[in-house]
């Protein structure tokens, strides 16, 4: 959604568009960049499991550096549940109206395979998604992708089309670097053989990025990437670049807590376009599994307003957070069939202690 169309919502002040355009901004923009918050459970047997979970709490010696890398291995899926809620508002001269909403999607992520270079190829399929939104204390507008066709709202028609059917492939680095985007023909989903490979833009990038080199306990490292946005002056479009800066804050057994925040590196004097950046600066928290080579949780949280967004006397505020479960699961195989069928999987281990415990962590 673009968010200059948000502008002429607001001056017209229709509740309905408004949380639509905050709903689809959480589920375009938000889930599937992963800024949520989650937790991984590795595929091991649990008797491994649970000696590791022990050892989480053993602090290993102080200067200590680590290199931080992702693990994964061909065949594997990780499922990851994203809930955000978030309250939107907006006000033009005296009058105001409050949005707030809540979505939750279910997204599962497989492995296609591992490089010999490290380099990992993921096919994230959204699984299910659920969004409610209502303004200023109106009846809410909900929608929930299991439930029958005929009762989808026609907004939401586009995103229900694109349940279950894998639309793109990602190639990352083991640090977590995006190196390639494929758009998959739709018309051959099942083959992927006329896939269009567009360069990557480290926007896309639903992985947390990790540190080129190990790095100690207090030391930090950047990502820099570029966002599209509209020109209010000139009516097109222009590139406004973000650093997102990480930095490691402990590390308990194989546990690093690392957190992040975001800032713009492009000087602005534009109101508008600042409202168009506040999704995308959020601060937050991060779990990383160094054993495992998984992300075990991430939180991130968004606080802003900004003065003037759609004209003098207008004003737009954003705060969301919220939390997601991520899995990493165990494709079910059979002696008359070598690959696993699309959501045929089962969790490794029971994710109720672990989470519990990395929410404890994470405070």
């Amino acid at each position: 959604m673009r968010m200059l169309g948000m502008c002429t919502m607001c001056f017209g002040f229709k509740p309905a568009e408004i949380a639509v355009w905050s709903l689809l901004v959480v589920v375009c923009f938000i889930a599937p960049m992963g800024i949520g918050f989650g937790a991984d459970v590795t595929e091991r047997p649990a008797a491994e499991a649970e000696s590791s979970t022990a050892a989480h709490s053993k602090p290993l010696k102080s200067g200590s550096k680590y290199l931080l890398r992702y693990k994964f291995r061909p065949s594997e899926f990780i499922r990851y549940e994203v809930t955000q809620r978030a309250r939107i508002e907006v006000q033009y001269g005296e009058t105001k109206q409050v949005t707030r909403n809540e979505a939750r999607t279910r997204t599962q992520m497989r492995v296609v395979a591992v490089n010999r270079d490290g380099q990992i190829i993921l096919e994230p399929v959204i699984e299910h998604v659920h969004m409610e939104a209502a303004t200023d204390g109106d009846k809410p507008i909900i929608f929930d992708s299991e439930a029958p066709a005929d009762s989808c709202p026609a907004q939401f028609r586009p995103i229900r089309q694109t349940i279950g059917r894998a639309l793109t492939r990602a190639t990352i680095a083991a640090d977590g670097t995006l190196i390639q985007v494929q758009m998959l023909d739709r018309a051959e989903q099942a083959s992927f053989s006329t896939p269009s490979k567009p360069p990557a833009r480290p926007s896309q990038n639903f992985l947390v990025v990790l540190p080129k080199e190990p790095v100690a306990v207090g030391e930090t490292w950047t990502e820099d990437f570029e966002i599209q946005v509209d020109d209010p002056s000139t009516k097109l479009k222009r590139s406004v670049t973000l650093r997102r800066r990480y930095r490691l804050e402990a590390v308990e057994g194989s546990i690093a807590r690392i957190s992040y925040k975001t800032a713009l590196l492009t000087p602005l004097s534009d109101p508008a376009i600042d409202a168009q950046l506040i999704q995308w600066k959020p601060t937050g928290t991060v779990l990383f599994d160094i054993d495992r080579g998984l992300v075990l949780l991430r939180r991130a949280e968004h606080d802003e307003t900004v003065v003037g967004a759609f004209g003098p006397r207008t004003r737009f505020g954003w705060s969301a957070g919220g939390k997601s479960a991520f899995w990493l699961l165990r494709p079910i195989r059979s002696k008359a069939r070598k690959q696993p069928r699309l959501g045929t999987v089962r969790p490794c281990v029971d994710v109720a202690p672990e989470m519990s415990r990395l929410r404890a962590l994470a405070r």
